[in-house]
């Protein structure tokens, strides 16, 4: 299994090949912004997505933000039906590492309108 990381889905910048997958874990939670005071200003929810292969090695993804793309446990399912056969040879899952990433978008584009 390889998993490929990209910059705004299009400049690979990590990839990732992993040997015999034989389980997939995900975990999620709810992670909570607050003021100088400690008031609760919003909530969001984050998780990961784990593969370990027969060997015992492990990759965990990247915090996923809920807001695009599949919750962590979305793409749980999905990797199990992959490795089944319900998906053929390929599997492509978007999804975005943090909220954070959204703000930035704009601003890495800006800089591509001057080439």
């Amino acid at each position: 299994m390889t998993v490929t990381r990209r910059i705004l889905g299009l400049v690979p910048n990590q990839q990732i090949h992993l040997q015999d997958v034989t389980s997939f874990d995900s975990s999620s939670g709810t992670s909570r912004v607050t003021d100088r005071s400690g008031r609760t200003t919003s909530t969001y929810q984050l998780g990961h997505v784990e593969l370990t292969t027969r060997g015992g090695n492990a990759w965990r993804s990247p915090e996923i933000s809920h807001a695009i793309g599949p919750s962590p446990e979305e793409i749980e399912n999905r990797l199990e039906a992959f490795i089944v056969g319900e998906y053929g040879r390929s599997l492509t899952i978007w999804s975005i590492p943090s909220l954070s990433n959204i703000v930035g978008i704009p601003f890495a584009l800006v800089p591509a309108l001057f080439i």
